[in-house]
C-alpha cells in the first residue's frame, strides 16, 4: 500500500500552502518526508530550488513546521528546541 501516490504540490512566493485531509491521508508522512524525518522510497521534492534527495541540509534552514502536540525531545537543550521550532 502507497501513502503518497502522485503527489504534486505548488506555492508561489507570499502564497501560504495547507495541507488538509481525513486521517490515514498521508498528511503526516508527508511532512515527515519533507523535513527529512523519513526518507522516501520513491521520487524527490523541491522546496525553494533546494532538491530533498541532495539538499536537506538547506531545506531545515529555511523550512519550520509547528506539531499538532507539544513535542519535546530528551537529547536537545531548550535553546535547541527554540532554534528548531
Amino acid at each position: 500500500m502507497r501513502a503518497l501516490k502522485g503527489v504534486y504540490l505548488e506555492a508561489k512566493d507570499g502564497e501560504l500552502l495547507s495541507i488538509l485531509g481525513h486521517n490515514g491521508a498521508g498528511k503526516t508522512t508527508l511532512i515527515s518526508i519533507l523535513t527529512g524525518q523519513l526518507n522516501p522510497s520513491k521520487g524527490d521534492a523541491k522546496i525553494c530550488n533546494f532538491r530533498l534527495s541532495k539538499n536537506m541540509e538547506d531545506i531545515r534552514k529555511i523550512l519550520g513546521v509547528v506539531p499538532q502536540f507539544d513535542i519535546l525531545w530528551d537529547k536537545m537543550t531548550p535553546k535547541e528546541h527554540i532554534k528548531m521550532f
